[in-house]
């Protein structure tokens, strides 16, 4: 068995990189693949869960429902832009796809909270992404809580009972590196590897395919360069 030698491997190749700069068709795919690729990947998928469309049904029609549906919306999670008057409405649009969630308010929902009771939303989520309905129901649990806690403090302070609500525990989060947590800051370093791979295997194919083709096979074969020699230059 012949040991593997670097000039050899060199003069293959050093004849790879003449024939890709000849071929114009192997040029442009070694440069713009990658490029497009990376575009496609990195940019046009997002998995970045914003701005959901949502449909609210709002029976109450009182100010602190109102209130709540602009909470919503700042959470920008879900945009809650078209109301509707009942299930049949939310469900040809979740149906549809022109919502991913749906925000039902009971008719009572003013009355309890003026009168400190406790006061039910119901809140829908299409579930045929799971990544999308997990994060919108952490929102929702997360933007409950706080409503919650805020209308106990209103209602202590109402009461007279207490001048605010205090938690015992402030747990104060700082995200590091990505601030905005996007997907493309995490996603694109891994896909340029990735496509690199890709790319370099489908052209190292492509040029065996082109020695096949153009006769030239039995010719490198038999130089005095081994096969690993010759896939290593090729690849």
């Amino acid at each position: 068995m012949q040991r593997f030698v670097w000039v050899r491997f060199g003069a293959v190749l050093k004849k790879e990189f003449i024939h890709i700069l000849r071929d114009r068709a192997s040029l442009i795919m070694a440069i713009a693949l990658p490029i497009v690729m990376l575009i496609i990947f990195g940019y046009a998928i997002n998995t970045n869960v914003e701005h959901l469309p949502t449909v609210v049904w709002d029976q109450a029609q009182t100010a602190d429902s109102r209130e709540l549906i602009t909470s919503i919306r700042n959470t920008q999670y879900m945009d809650p832009d078209n109301y509707v008057q009942g299930y049949q409405e939310i469900e040809g649009y979740l149906d549809s796809g022109k919502a991913r969630a749906a925000v039902i308010i009971p008719p009572d929902f003013g009355k309890k909270i003026q009168g400190m009771e406790q006061a039910n939303v119901q809140v829908l989520v299409d579930g045929s992404d799971p990544t999308v309905a997990r994060a919108v129901m952490s929102a929702v649990q997360m933007l409950g809580l706080n409503k919650s806690l805020e209308l106990q403090s209103e209602r202590l302070v109402a009461r007279g009972t207490a001048t605010g609500l205090e938690l015992p525990l402030n747990l104060v989060t700082r995200v590091w590196y990505n601030p905005d947590m996007r997907s493309r800051v995490f996603n694109i370093p891994a896909l340029i590897g990735l496509i690199l791979q890709s790319v370099i295997a489908m052209l190292t194919s492509f040029s065996i395919v082109r020695e096949k083709e153009r006769g030239t096979m039995e010719t490198l074969l038999i130089c005095p360069a081994t096969r690993t020699e010759i896939v290593l230059g090729k690849f």
